[in-house]
């Protein structure tokens, strides 16, 4: 069971967390192709977590061809 020091700690360590919105694409991050972004929500706060990359079809096509390589 958590006790209230327990999820004190857990959510102090959650505020430090860095979070990669970029796509991983040939073992590099990067920004999408044309630098869109999409919101993600935290459903238990209603609040935003991070505007993350989003991957279009030519994102998917580098990734493929990356992929491919392998």
């Amino acid at each position: 069971m958590m006790n209230f020091q327990h999820l004190a700690y857990w959510q102090e360590k959650a505020k430090n967390l860095a979070i990669e919105t970029r796509l991983f694409i040939n073992g590099e991050y990067c920004a999408a192709a044309d630098n869109t972004t999409f919101e993600t929500i935290d459903p238990a706060a209603q609040q935003t977590l991070a505007q993350v990359a989003r991957g279009k079809k030519a994102d998917v096509e580098r990734a493929v061809k990356a992929a491919r390589r392998f």
